[in-house]
């Protein structure tokens, strides 16, 4: 049953339903969870009451409190510019920001943001440095990067697109341009997302480092019925709020959604392939013939018995 908080917040939560271990995972991203704190507890005592810090600029803490919207990640150095930045962004942005690119680098893969706007000129770590390091790391190479530079050379353009920038603005930064690229390119973004879902409902080719190796290792341990999502976050190296943002992210598809559509493609083949129902639900992971059965059909509307052994297929794969 949900609780009033997910009732009066219902788009902060994440419900996800386990087929091996019959229950439901509640999740929250990091960011909100800060928020919905910060926002029940203030409307009856201040933050200094409670010991809750909003966020300074350059702390890596959450930067603004909107309810909903794309989380991007602020890699600048210039703290004056920072914030000003976040003044103009905040309202329709979750925003996070980072002072050097180790930072930066560190705080993309704890939060995988939609998007990332970096300087180039930065201690520590430089702009072109962050964008190699991101584009080479399977968790974060899909994370979209804005450059901005005070340098106007042909050089620092062609580094930064080179190295995988989508987007390279000079500085002083124009608000209203830098508003309007960042909602173009998550514009793109999710469109992108929604026409490669659309039609059958057949399981996307992705064409994503993580994904794959994701998906590879769904194939290799689903006929292990206890084998959960912990355990794959685990063997990618990652936590499950990360691998369910990833998935999300480039699929378009929850983590447990996309594990149960490579189940039940492999399921469809070994049916057609003359398996017996028994043999393809044990081999899928299901314990309960029943159990496997019910799911069979919700995914194809079909059940097994009717796939096994037709020539014509099913389109909704």
């Amino acid at each position: 049953e949900m609780t009033e908080g997910m009732k009066k917040y219902p788009g902060f939560f994440s419900f996800y339903w386990d087929d091996q271990e019959g229950k439901i995972f509640i999740e929250i991203d990091k960011l909100d969870l800060e928020f919905l704190y910060y926002n029940s507890l203030s409307a009856g005592m201040g933050s200094n009451d409670v010991g809750l810090d909003r966020g300074r600029v350059g702390d890596g803490k959450v930067l603004s409190f909107t309810r909903s919207g794309p989380k991007v990640l602020l890699v600048e150095d210039h703290h004056e510019l920072a914030a000003y930045l976040i003044k103009h962004l905040e309202k329709n942005y979750r925003l996070i920001n980072a002072t050097d690119g180790n930072q930066g680098l560190l705080l993309a893969r704890e939060h995988l943001p939609d998007l990332l706007i970096t300087d180039l000129m930065m201690p520590k770590t430089d702009g072109i440095t962050l964008i190699n390091r991101l584009k080479n790391d399977p968790l974060t190479e899909n994370i979209p990067v804005i450059v901005l530079s005070a340098k106007t050379s042909f050089t620092g353009k062609v580094e930064s697109y080179r190295g995988g920038a989508v987007a390279y603005l000079t500085k002083p930064v124009l608000v209203d341009e830098l508003n309007l690229v960042i909602h173009n390119l998550l514009k793109f973004k999710q469109e992108f997302v929604e026409k490669r879902d659309e039609g059958n409902g057949n399981l996307k080719k992705v064409e994503d480092t993580f994904y794959q190796e994701f998906a590879k290792l769904v194939e290799i341990q689903m006929a292990d019925p206890d084998f959960t999502i912990h355990n794959l976050a685990k063997k990618l190296a990652v936590s499950r709020t990360q691998l369910h943002r990833k998935i999300k992210t480039v699929s378009g598809s929850s983590a447990m959604l996309v594990i149960r559509s490579i189940k039940m493609q492999k399921a469809h083949q070994l049916l057609q392939e003359g398996k017996s129902v028994k043999e393809v639900a044990f081999s899928t992971g299901y314990t309960s013939i029943s159990q496997f059965s019910k799911m069979f059909k919700a995914h194809f509307g079909r059940t097994p018995t009717e796939v096994k052994g037709s020539s014509g297929g099913c389109q909704n794969l």
